[in-house]
């Protein structure tokens, strides 16, 4: 998975999780089209191999209170945070020296930073 489709996929993932209600499997159909990419990425979820990137993620977060807990630039900030929760791509279009098409949507089309 390229830099651009993760960027794309992320953003698709965080705008739909708590729309349904974090089933994973309803944000993936909604966000891919892709079966084969759809299913590689639910295998890695349930897989030995993800849930030990899951966990090594996890041991780099500073002791977190809740889940989405975000850090930015090594700081989590609660303002942030909740930015980025609202709408990542208004976050990352509005970061100092960014200019952004803001017609992106989801991961077959790529951010221009």
């Amino acid at each position: 998975m390229g830099k651009y489709l993760s960027s794309g996929l992320l953003i698709c993932i965080e705008e739909n999780i708590f729309e349904y209600d974090d089933d994973f499997d309803k944000v993936l159909n909604n966000c891919i089209s892709d079966e084969e990419l759809k299913q590689q990425i639910l295998d890695c979820t349930k897989s030995k191999t993800g849930n030990t990137w899951q966990h090594h993620m996890a041991q780099k977060t500073e002791s977190h209170e809740y889940v989405h807990w975000v850090i930015v630039d090594g700081l989590h900030d609660i303002d942030v945070e909740t930015q980025i929760l609202n709408n990542l791509t208004d976050y990352l279009c509005n970061l100092p020296g960014k200019t952004c098409n803001k017609k992106f949507k989801y991961y077959d089309e790529t951010f221009p930073f």
